[in-house]
């Protein structure tokens, strides 16, 4: 299958999250990106009818990939987009296993380098803030002691990344058009990457397209 490398540089919008076990996000993980555009794709899948409970188990996609199959297909008609996706087809492998990978098939789709292309910027958070059970207002001083079981208290991260910063693909030219650009742009419309979405940490823009070659 043909293979087209692609660059794209993102920029911030809000800060992005993907800490260690430290809490702290002192680098970017290609790991953690892959992991949020491979989520964002089964949530789509799920919701359109491409995939359904029946490919679950206990939450997690079925791992249907069966390597005498495909290395019979593949021994006796080839290499290609075709043969392989008929392959796929025949042992019922989900499409998100099928573009982003599972034991046994590298994926269609990966994420080969992350480089910063500025400093990471610094912003001035508290370092909490607390949100009201019943009216959702959200205030950055303590509840006193008795109106404290009326709110929630938020924690910000003590890292993260703000700036810009440019991803390389490599992504099978077959799916560039019918999976690859619309995943893009659900994920600069509606996707998070990253974790803490609930505080808002995780919207990214792409600002342009290094191999000039699309516009989001």
């Amino acid at each position: 299958m043909k293979k087209k490398e692609i660059k794209l540089n993102f920029i911030t919008l809000t800060p992005l999250w993907n800490g260690n076990v430290w809490n702290r996000t002192d680098q970017l993980r290609a790991s953690e990106l892959f992991g949020s555009l491979r989520f964002w794709f089964e949530v789509i899948c799920y919701f359109s009818g491409i995939t359904n409970k029946d490919n679950y188990e206990k939450g997690i996609l079925k791992d249907n990939f069966d390597s005498k199959t495909f290395d019979e297909i593949i021994q006796e008609k080839g290499v290609n987009f075709d043969k392989i996706n008929e392959a796929f087809n025949k042992m019922d492998l989900p499409l998100p296993m099928r573009i982003f990978g599972c034991n046994g098939w590298g994926g269609m789709l990966k994420l080969k380098s992350i480089k910063l292309m500025g400093v990471n910027h610094k912003i001035s958070f508290p370092d909490k803030f607390y949100v009201n059970k019943e009216n959702f207002k959200i205030s950055e001083t303590k509840p006193s002691n008795k109106e404290k079981s009326n709110w929630s208290a938020f924690y910000f991260p003590r890292g993260y990344f703000y700036g810009d910063f440019e991803i390389t693909f490599e992504v099978v030219e077959n799916i560039l058009e019918p999976i690859f650009y619309p995943l893009l742009t659900y994920m600069e419309k509606y996707g998070y990457w990253g974790g803490k979405w609930n505080m808002g940490f995780g919207r990214l823009k792409i600002k342009n397209t290094l191999n000039n070659e699309k516009n989001f």
